[in-house]
């Protein structure tokens, strides 16, 4: 069965798109923190990874999508062997196991949002005192006043994503990617005039040369830039499957990696400079750039409470990360809804019972945050496998034929053929080498702590089980998906698109 999918208005209008994607907690929150741990040093790794990994996967992902023109068990399945069907799954399944704990730190921004907005967030004559923000923040998350929360944030996906791409999702990112990006800028300005600034972009920006020869830092870098971009992990190919007829991938993925790059240093001349100008003692710096747990809602209201207009700084920090969050939740939900769309699935009811049953699964890590650190450390491990799955694929039907197929017949390929062997011969295969070395080292090292057990939230048992329960339930729905999506229908490699009329969606 081959359905008509909705397309995007324009190139922009798919960057803005696409942007979505890369906004949210990994650049305005993760980012900042890691750089001020690691310094400047860190940006040379993080760089490499964006433009030799993350970018040409990008394009790849950007190339099958919008020549498939499917969700993610259509696009592996047509990449030559419908027994790649199940890799798709994979990433579909552990996609909705990611929604379901983002859409409770989503949650939370809406929280902190509508406090700021309300001044309960500093009405307090404590405010600006660590252990005041630290109890409430403690008396927040994990208790049943999060839950309401994690069902406005998954109603407000829901509601996005039901109406389509176009009057739904490309409407919502042409407003929400500009105004985020704006209150970023203007928080990185204030950032810039915040007294003792010079001493905190100095540690920031530092660059220890010698730290270059850990592996570590490069196991980092190229995470942060995975994690920022979403590489591999099929939201892009998602969205290419709407992009508009002659959209330029490579320029368009180009804009949305250089995107990516000015949200995170915008969030970090925002929020760096605060550890240094708002009177705070070296203790309490280091513990704000060592700690991940309660930085942006205990460390940086702390930091807010010390400085003039922070209030206004904090409705606006936590409206853009409100904004960017739910970006993320309309990203992973579409990427789901749209497998069952290939399917004929109607788009209204099926987006509400995706987002029902994510707040069910998503209920217990909204009321203990155990269970939140063990569901984010399975499925964050798990998305790891998605630059591996994308690389297997393309390499298993052959890089050169693919380039020759997609890209050689376009007038503008937008990336040489070499390049695009090289990526999938030798660059894939060491950075997502690097990448599962790395998080298994990381979750081994955390499971042989002292009294930490294998089944720990964050243990390595807790991880293979969730890899196992994942694998099963691709395994068991993927023939009954192959079967309905290609009902009637033959691959477009290499023989061209399906003869059957498509369906409109």
């Amino acid at each position: 069965m081959r359905v008509a999918h909705e397309r995007f208005d324009g190139e922009w209008s798919f960057v803005l798109t696409a942007l979505g994607i890369t906004l949210g907690t990994g650049n305005v929150w993760r980012f900042p923190r890691i750089i001020a741990q690691e310094g400047g040093v860190f940006l040379i790794p993080w760089f490499v990874g964006l433009l030799l990994f993350c970018y040409p996967l990008l394009v790849a992902e950007a190339a099958l999508g919008q020549r498939v023109r499917q969700g993610l068990v259509g696009a592996f399945a047509n990449l030559g062997d419908r027994r790649n069907a199940s890799l798709g799954t994979f990433l579909a399944v552990t996609t909705l196991g990611t929604l379901c704990f983002d859409a409770v730190v989503c949650g939370w921004c809406i929280h902190y949002f509508v406090d700021a907005l309300t001044h309960d967030l500093f009405a307090s004559p404590l405010a600006g005192q660590t252990y005041y923000h630290q109890r409430e923040w403690l008396d927040f998350a994990g208790t049943w006043d999060a839950v309401p929360f994690l069902v406005v944030a998954l109603g407000v996906a829901w509601t996005v994503v039901s109406r389509g791409v176009r009057r739904g999702i490309e409407r919502m990112h042409r407003f929400a990617v500009p105004l985020v990006f704006s209150i970023l800028f203007v928080l990185a300005v204030r950032g810039l005039t915040i007294a003792g600034v010079a001493a905190g972009l100095g540690h920031v920006f530092r660059i220890d040369w010698w730290r270059l020869t850990e592996p570590h830092l490069w196991y980092r870098g190229l995470l942060q830039a995975v994690g920022t971009t979403a590489a591999g992990w099929g939201w892009m190919l998602t969205y290419s499957g709407s992009m508009a007829p002659g959209t330029n991938r490579a320029r368009a993925v180009g804009r949305v990696v250089a995107g990516c790059v000015i949200a995170s240093l915008l969030a970090t001349l925002a929020l760096i400079p605060l550890a240094y100008g708002a009177e705070v003692s070296d203790a309490l710096r280091r513990n704000l750039v060592s700690r991940a747990g309660g930085f942006m809602f205990v460390w940086v209201p702390t930091l807010l409470g010390r400085v003039s207009w922070g209030s206004i700084l904090a409705i606006l920090l936590c409206g853009a990360l409100a904004l960017a969050t739910v970006l993320t939740l309309v990203a992973q939900l579409e990427t789901v809804v749209r497998i069952g769309v290939d399917l004929g699935a109607e788009r209204v009811r099926l987006s509400g019972a995706l987002a029902l049953m994510a707040a069910v699964l998503g209920f217990p890590s909204a009321r203990s945050m155990a269970v939140l650190d063990g569901q984010s450390w399975i499925f964050e491990t798990l998305a790891l496998a998605g630059p591996a799955l994308v690389g297997y694929a393309i390499t298993r039907y052959g890089a050169e034929r693919l380039y020759r197929e997609v890209f050689a017949p376009e007038a503008r390929p937008g990336i040489p053929e070499r390049v695009f062997k090289v990526m999938f011969a030798v660059v894939a295969p060491a950075g997502t080498a690097l990448l599962l070395a790395g998080q298994v080292l990381s979750t081994f090292r955390t499971s042989t702590s002292p009294g930490v057990a294998a089944f720990a939230p964050t243990g390595l048992g807790t991880v293979m089980l969730g890899a196992l329960v994942v694998a099963i339930v691709a395994r068991a729905f993927t023939p009954a998906i192959v079967q309905r999506t290609f009902e009637g229908q033959i691959s477009v490699f290499p023989r061209g698109l399906s003869k059957t009329p498509p369906r409109p969606e």
